[in-house]
């Protein structure tokens, strides 16, 4: 089966290794947080099906970690080998607050638990005690919501990995879609290392020290400068990688995705401007120097063609500049829109999951 890594690469487009936008590592954790979040609404929207997420921590004495997840049944031996006589000697542990914990072993109180009526309090450290205290053929065993994502082998969840533990298999599809999605965003607020913003300007070459044409009329060619108001990718960056809002930063991601369109706008109009003082700039020049040469005889042919190839570069470092925003706003748009279809796709699941909400009595 294809890595995560692999399918995550489908699903956007990417190419993720260790210094990309995600990281392998980035992703490593999307994929960790994507568990979570399909566990969580998947039980919110179907409480009923918490066994799929269920994990067991079992023990012969008392303490038993479980990482705070969600407790969905707390077990005690009666006084047997629950192992091998079967589930008869099992019984089922009721919950009682901390501060009954002194209580449930007073046999005189209303609180004692028995091995077959037994009781368990979680501390402060997250840890279930169990009453009777545990021991040989007396162990406990705590059922409970997965919240450490591993994959089949017990490790911790990873790129490089292509399934994963305590959790159902048809539901993985849509781990790969969060961690898809995250994994855009990260992209998106990446952009702005693709993003130029210099100002270029024009250079004359110098003439020839014995030429003296007079180029007072000629005028200037203007210097490119870009818009001054620019796409805040630093607002996205913050929500996806400090804040970690996916809801937020799917909304700043469309903002500057058409902040991008407005500013590929304003350059167009900006080129056009610069555009024209090119070609103005471009016959005035000539225009000049083929007076000087009429009336003087003096050859400008070489001092033309350097002329004409500053004014070339000049064309070309404007043109390049705006063909690098074209692009960043096509992969930009590219990637919301690809984006925003797995949002759609990953909600829709649970959507569809949902119990059908019955109509009132009586209703039509």
């Amino acid at each position: 089966m294809a890595t995560f890594e692999v399918r995550v690469e489908g699903l956007t487009g990417l190419n993720i290794d260790g210094s990309s936008s995600p990281t392998q590592d980035e992703l490593s954790e999307y994929l960790k947080d994507g568990t979570i979040d399909v566990t969580n609404r998947c039980i919110a929207v179907k409480p009923q099906d918490s066994e799929q997420f269920s994990r067991l921590a079992s023990s012969d004495s008392q303490g038993v970690e479980f990482g705070r997840g969600k407790i969905i049944s707390v077990l005690r031996e009666a006084g047997a080998d629950g192992s091998s006589d079967g589930s008869t000697a099992w019984r089922e542990c009721h919950k009682v607050a901390i501060s009954l914990q002194s209580r449930v072993v007073d046999t005189n109180s209303i609180y004692y638990a028995s091995q077959y009526n037994p009781a368990y309090v979680i501390d402060d450290t997250g840890v279930v005690n169990v009453y009777p205290v545990p021991s040989s053929n007396n162990g406990i065993q705590v059922y409970y919501i997965n919240n450490t994502p591993v994959n089949g082998s017990g490790s911790s969840l990873v790129y490089s990995h292509d399934d994963i533990k305590y959790f159902p298999s048809d539901k993985i599809y849509l781990v790969v879609i969060y961690a898809g999605i995250r994994s855009l965003q990260n992209a998106l607020s990446g952009k702005n290392a693709d993003f130029p913003n210099d100002v270029i300007s024009f250079a004359m070459p110098a003439l020839p020290a014995d030429a003296d044409v007079d180029f007072t009329n000629v005028g200037s060619i203007l210097t490119f400068t870009p818009p001054a108001v620019s796409p805040d990718f630093a607002d996205a960056n913050t929500w996806i990688n400090t804040e970690e809002d996916a809801e937020m930063s799917a909304a700043r991601a469309q903002i500057i995705g058409t902040q991008l369109q407005e500013y590929n706008s304003n350059i167009q109009k900006e080129l056009q401007v610069v555009t024209t003082s090119i070609s103005d700039f471009q016959a005035e020049t000539t225009k000049a120097m083929q007076k000087y040469t009429a009336e003087t005889g003096y050859d400008l042919k070489k001092y033309q063609a350097e002329v004409a190839t500053a004014i070339q570069k000049y064309t070309n470092d404007v043109q390049n500049y705006t063909a690098k925003i074209q692009k960043v706003a096509a992969d930009y748009g590219w990637m919301e829109k690809r984006m925003m279809k797995l949002q759609q796709e990953y909600d829709a699941a649970f959507a569809i999951n949902a119990p059908k909400q019955q109509k009132p009595q009586g209703a039509r």
